[in-house]
């Protein structure tokens, strides 16, 4: 083999080497990461509460072991993913693959409705076909996720501004006399043959 070949043979299988390389290692990091579902603050939420004591019922062990054993093993699996990991730290930062952020950690069993009514009438609420006064902003790929989180937790300064705004806007169509009410229904997510869920309207703002 001729020179020129042999360099040309050595550079495709060290790129195929590399190549291998870049994909078990971004591999390695596409493990899931449930590092949220490990916080206390979501070990107490009501919907893990409700899976632990689902899961306690069925395997007939007490609620303290089987939240134990899952938390326990999710925070060996963290654990040892982290120590995987960290060798190959700089290259993710080189290669701009690190995410900074998790989806789906715990899965919740309650649902937020943003609810916005106006001179006493129902204006907006979400994923009502009959109520979408400005619902192409409300609901759209940037918004959603704000209101999507009242399902977990309220972020008093992002609901205030979000309040703010959406009574700018009733102002804006109706005038400076109008009424307006904004709140957030909350409310178990049922079973198949669950009655209706008592829906609760909280965290109430007035104009």
């Amino acid at each position: 083999m001729s020179q020129p070949n042999r360099l040309r043979a050595w550079f495709i299988e060290l790129r195929a080497v590399l190549i291998l390389a870049h994909i078990v290692v971004i591999g390695l990091q596409a493990f899931p990461a449930p590092v949220g579902g490990a916080s206390k603050g979501t070990r107490e939420t009501p919907s893990v509460r409700g899976m632990i004591a689902d899961a306690s019922a069925i395997t007939g062990l007490p609620e303290a072991q089987v939240d134990a054993l899952v938390f326990g093993g999710v925070e060996t699996w963290i654990a040892a993913r982290k120590k995987v990991l960290k060798p190959f730290s700089p290259y993710y930062k080189w290669a701009g693959t690190k995410q900074s952020w998790r989806m789906m950690a715990i899965i919740n069993r309650r649902s937020a409705r943003l609810r916005v009514e106006i001179d006493g009438a129902l204006a907006y609420r979400t994923a009502d076909s009959e109520a979408r006064w400005r619902a192409e902003i409300i609901e759209s790929a940037r918004m959603r996720g704000a209101v999507i989180k009242y399902a977990w937790k309220l972020n008093r300064g992002d609901y205030k501004r979000l309040s703010a705004w959406i009574i700018d806007e009733a102002v804006a169509d109706y005038g400076e006399d109008v009424d307006v009410r904004i709140c957030v229904e909350r409310a178990a997510i049922p079973g198949p043959e669950d009655p209706p869920p008592r829906v609760r309207c909280g965290w109430e703002i007035t104009r």
